[in-house]
C-alpha cells in the first residue's frame, strides 16, 4: 500500500475521465466488440472442426496449427510497412470484411482450401491487430491513451468470451453454421468502422 499510493495519487492528477472521453472509448470499442464476437463463435473450435469435419487426428492437427501460428506471425511483421504505405482506415476496412469472406468460404471444399483460408484469415486479423491499436490511440491523448487501451482490451475480450458460448451451441449444428454467422459479423463489424470513423 504504501507503494502503491504514490503511483495511484499521480495517476489519478493525470487521468481525467470525463464524460466526452468515455463516449469516444464507447463508440470507437463497439467496431472491436463486434470482431470479439465474429472471432469468439469459432476460434477455438478450430481444432475439432478440423477432425470432425475432415476427419483427421489431433497430431496432423497440431502440425497444421503450429503452421497458422508461425506463418501469421512472420505476417504480422508486415503491418508496420502497410501502415507506412498505406492509411491505417483503409487497411482495417479492407482486411476486415476480407476476413469475414474468407471464413464463410472455409467450410465449402476440401482440406487444402480450408487449411489456405483459414491462414489468410489469420493473417489478415494479426496484420491488422496493431494497426487497430494504432489508429484507436491517435484519437486520444497522451494521457488518455492507457485507459482507452484498457477498456477497448475489455470490450473485446468479453465479448469474445460471451460469443463462445454461442460458438458452442452453433457447433451443434450443422458444421457450417458457425462460418456463415462469423463472416456475417465480420463484415457488419466493417460497415460499423466505417460508420464510426
Amino acid at each position: 500500500m504504501v507503494l502503491v499510493t504514490p503511483v495511484r495519487e499521480r495517476v489519478e492528477e493525470d487521468i481525467h475521465l470525463e464524460r466526452s472521453i468515455l463516449v469516444k472509448i464507447t463508440k470507437l470499442s463497439i467496431p472491436i466488440a463486434v470482431i470479439g464476437v465474429a472471432g469468439g463463435i469459432t476460434m477455438n473450435y478450430m481444432g475439432p472442426w478440423f477432425r470432425d469435419y475432415f476427419g483427421i487426428n489431433v497430431e496432423k492437427i497440431g502440425w497444421i496449427f503450429t503452421f497458422f501460428m508461425i506463418f501469421t506471425g512472420l505476417g504480422t511483421l508486415l503491418s508496420t510497412y502497410l501502415a507506412e504505405k498505406f492509411s491505417n482506415y483503409w487497411i482495417i476496412l479492407i482486411f476486415t470484411p476480407l476476413s469475414g469472406l474468407s471464413i464463410f468460404l472455409l467450410p465449402f471444399d476440401g482440406l487444402f482450401l480450408a487449411i489456405a483460408l483459414h491462414t489468410f484469415r489469420m493473417l489478415l486479423i494479426n496484420m491488422e491487430t496493431p494497426i487497430w491499436d494504432s489508429l484507436y490511440v491517435s484519437y486520444f491523448t497522451k494521457n488518455d491513451r492507457s485507459t482507452a487501451l484498457a477498456l477497448k482490451s475489455f470490450a473485446w475480450t468479453v465479448s469474445y468470451g460471451v460469443s463462445q458460448y454461442i460458438g458452442g451451441w452453433l457447433f451443434n449444428k450443422p458444421l457450417t453454421w458457425p462460418f456463415y454467422v462469423s463472416g456475417v459479423i465480420y463484415v457488419l463489424s466493417a460497415l460499423l468502422f466505417a460508420e464510426i470513423l
